[in-house]
């Protein structure tokens, strides 16, 4: 059973207006779910010891969206949702205070787990991004809608085919736009396949910054020639040796390496790697 405890109003609204869109209410734990299309993976370890040690007076306020009488369980937890399973580890029959959001669809909860999290714990870079995917964020949907085009999909997982870079995705898509992010893939698979070692930050990024850097000069047919005898591992470990040297980013790095790489080769025509910047 749902008890509500307080509406956020104190006036009776006048004819025609709608209800607030949220109020306070005590719910059963039975009644809420978590929705994994926006929200994180649950940590179990840390749920159990929350339960293991549980003390009501710490548990605070969660939110949640009410998804109608149609729907059971019919509260998914928006804000808190690792309170509501260790109270549930805790003990089935617990009631947790909660901010009910109504009127959400499930962009609008992700939307607002977005908003809420930001505020409240620093998410990971895969948590925002799932969340913005579940919100329907256009430059999410562009860039993995261009990986796709390349063979990869935009996942966590660490094999072949997956990519998992998506800050790096962004930062690409932003520098030169759809053009240049899927330019930038195209050349790595081209040279050494989907591999995840390939498409990591570091080659995604320095490949993108030659080609922006040299769009009117590179021999792309050359430069894939020349790369194809290394392995993405002996690039990222020369790139590492640079620090000593160079200052920049680890794409900036990857980018001075490949550079020195087609350089050495026979019958190119030399790039300028003082114009590389991050």
């Amino acid at each position: 059973m749902t008890a509500i405890l307080e509406r956020p109003h104190t006036e009776t609204p006048d004819p025609g207006e709608s209800e607030p869109d949220t109020y306070i209410a005590a719910i059963s734990v039975r009644e809420i779910f978590a929705d994994h299309t926006y929200q994180r993976e649950l940590d179990e370890r840390r749920a159990q010891g929350m339960a293991a040690a549980w003390d009501v007076r710490k548990v605070g306020v969660i939110d949640v969206s009410d998804r109608g009488p149609d729907e059971a369980p019919r509260y998914a937890v928006i804000n808190g949702q690792h309170r509501w399973w260790a109270a549930a580890l805790a003990d089935p029959a617990h009631h947790l205070v909660a901010v009910v959001h109504t009127g959400l669809t499930v962009a609008d909860e992700a939307r607002l787990f977005y908003e809420i999290d930001a505020g409240t714990r620093r998410l990971t870079t895969w948590d925002r991004w799932h969340s913005r995917r579940a919100a329907g964020d256009p430059v999410v949907a562009e860039i993995e809608a261009i990986a796709r085009k390349v063979g990869l999909v935009v996942d966590q997982s660490g094999a072949d085919g997956y990519i998992r870079c998506t800050a790096t995705l962004e930062r690409v898509w932003r520098l030169g736009g759809p053009e240049l992010l899927q330019a930038a893939l195209l050349l790595i698979a081209d040279i050494w396949g989907p591999r995840i070692d390939a498409v990591d930050s570091p080659l995604v990024h320095g490949v993108a910054l030659i080609l922006h850097t040299y769009a009117d000069r590179l021999d792309l047919n050359r430069f894939g020639d020349v790369l194809i005898d290394y392995e993405p591992r002996t690039i990222k470990a020369r790139a590492g040796a640079l620090r000593e040297s160079e200052r920049g980013n680890a794409g900036k790095l990857a980018a001075l390496t490949m550079v020195g790489i087609y350089n050495s080769a026979k019958g190119t025509r030399k790039l300028d790697r003082t114009e590389l910047t991050a």
